[in-house]
């Protein structure tokens, strides 16, 4: 047994010591943050959908606008959207492949 500098024992938080109940509510614990993680996953997929018709409509209203000005203005809202798309795909396939390796 361990003794502290006082001559007791340290005390050892509940579930610290190995028990087969630490392990399994770490086990549970680990299982709720990987479903919490899906969730989230495909929570950001709807999103990203959302995004994608949103750049549509935008290509609607860039047709249908007859100001140069404001073409060029759509137009420019269209390409830096764009990159935030691309942006956004790529770090869902990253959390993809993390969800898969782990």
């Amino acid at each position: 047994m361990i003794q502290t500098a006082a001559g007791s024992s340290p005390t050892v938080p509940a579930g610290a010591a190995g028990s087969a109940s630490g392990l399994v509510t770490s086990k549970t614990s680990i299982a709720t943050r990987v479903q919490e993680f899906e969730r989230r996953l495909l929570e950001t997929d709807s999103y990203l959908q959302i995004l994608i018709d949103q750049v549509k409509a935008l290509d609607q209203r860039i047709d249908q606008t007859t100001e140069e000005e404001e073409r060029v203005r759509l137009v420019d809202i269209k390409s830096k959207t764009l990159v935030l798309l691309e942006s956004v795909k790529h770090t869902i396939v990253l959390l993809q492949i993390a969800k898969v390796r782990e």
